[in-house]
């Protein structure tokens, strides 16, 4: 990335703050105005000028003044973020979410939920939450309780605390002894195993104990099949009532993308095998229809484990409160799933 001069470091972060809260394009004379510099307006507009030549900043065609562009948040948050205080969320405020939070005790899917609220209500953008789930599954237990005579409901549990149900039509009547010692067989063959090393079969297995192992397979495909996950979003009013999202164009398509799903798990899935908090800034989304917004993730769980929680906004947004407010809950709700699961691996 291109090296800045001090004053142009410091006009940039000028730009980035004064656009991030007034919504504005800012012109040399403003900046030279109200900023102790120590140079002439001139002077500021050959910097901003060297700036806009650099790709760091922009003019709309109804101003004079300058906004930000994708390369300069870039830099804001690489270079400049480590220096301000709201990098991370007030004690105060980190106290407040953390009793929350225990207020709701052990419920994972009650967390998710009080996640993407949190993150909301911090950045005042949309925010959204993946359930946590393992990168590979294992058999902890099968468990088939009869319904009536051919329909039996399977409960499959993993060894890091994945339940399943699901409801089977069985290929002939069962009472529920006859389905016990069908589970007890299942649980022998198959606990402590996953889809890389599921045991060979064998001759003589009835044909209902054939079928149920089909469906527990099936099962641990779908918990594995990470682009097979719910998302969670809170705040999505907070983003469109952004100046941003006045087009109705760029409405629509934010709403494509968080009613279709898929493609932005696609997304998010890449960020479970990354460390720390990412930031995606405008044209460096994979999806085209981001790319006039920025996306903040962060991976959270314990072992093998994970989800997916972050932030979606226009690239106007208080970066340094977003990442701030992403890596904390992050952070909380590792901490507190390792508490329920211990160290998973």
């Amino acid at each position: 990335m291109d090296e800045l001069s001090e004053r142009q470091k410091q006009i940039l972060r000028i730009i980035i703050e004064e656009y991030i809260n007034t919504v504005r394009p800012v012109a040399s004379e403003n900046i030279a105005a109200k900023h102790e510099l120590g140079v002439k307006p001139a002077t500021v507009r050959n910097e901003m000028a060297e700036l806009e030549a650099g790709g760091y900043i922009t003019h709309t065609h109804t101003s004079a003044g300058r906004i930000p562009a994708d390369k300069g948040y870039r830099y804001f948050v690489q270079h400049m973020l480590g220096f301000s205080p709201n990098l991370s969320l007030p004690n105060d405020e980190q106290r407040t979410i953390q009793h929350q939070f225990h207020q709701v005790q052990n419920d994972v899917e009650e967390w998710m939920r009080l996640s993407a609220a949190v993150l909301a209500r911090t950045a005042q953008n949309t925010a959204l939450v993946t359930e946590p789930r393992s990168v590979s599954a294992t058999v902890k237990q099968c468990q088939l309780l009869s319904i009536k005579e051919r329909t039996a409901l399977l409960v499959l549990v993993t060894q890091d605390g994945t339940v399943r149900q699901q409801v089977i039509a069985l290929p002939e009547a069962k009472e529920q002894d006859e389905l016990t010692t069908i589970s007890n067989k299942l649980n022998e063959r198959l606990v402590g195993r996953g889809l890389t090393n599921l045991p060979a079969a064998e001759p003589g297995r009835s044909e209902v104990e054939r079928e149920i192992e089909t469906h527990v397979v099936a099962m641990l495909h779908s918990i594995e099949d990470l682009t097979n996950r719910d998302i969670i979003y809170d705040g999505l009013v907070n983003m469109l009532s952004q100046p941003e999202f006045k087009a109705t164009e760029r409405v629509k398509q934010v709403l494509e993308i968080i009613e279709g799903g898929g493609s932005l798990l696609t997304l998010l899935t890449d960020v479970l095998t990354q460390e720390g908090v990412q930031v995606i800034i405008g044209d460096e989304n994979r999806l085209n229809d981001l790319r006039q917004c920025s996306v903040i993730l962060a991976r959270y769980g314990v072992g093998e484990k994970a989800g997916v929680l972050g932030i979606i906004g226009p690239t106007r947004m208080e970066y340094g409160r977003s990442i701030g407010g992403v890596r904390y809950v992050a952070r909380l709700l590792s901490e507190m799933m390792a508490d329920v699961y211990g160290p998973l691996q």
